[in-house]
């Protein structure tokens, strides 16, 4: 398992379980080479799960990853079925 690996797996675990929604995880800027390999990778292996992983933003220290389960669910207060991204 390589860092980006733990680092996913650590902050994330709650939305890849499905617990909740999506995770938002700061990734240091020092595992530029990894990272787009491994949204790629996680990414065709995950989105027919409904599973997906994001990258929000960068800048010189760090990118931000938003995990997400893409899916519907209801809203507390009424019956409507909203959509999430």
């Amino acid at each position: 398992m390589n860092s980006i690996d733990h680092i996913i797996g650590f902050h994330c675990a709650p939305a890849i379980r499905g617990i909740k929604l999506s995770n938002l995880v700061s990734i240091p800027r020092d595992m530029n080479d990894q990272i787009q390999v491994v949204l790629t990778e996680y990414n065709k292996q995950y989105n027919t799960l409904g599973l997906f992983f994001f990258e929000l933003c960068r800048c010189k220290e760090r990118r931000l990853l938003l995990v997400f389960r893409k899916r519907q669910y209801r809203c507390g207060r009424c019956t409507a079925r909203v959509p999430v991204l």
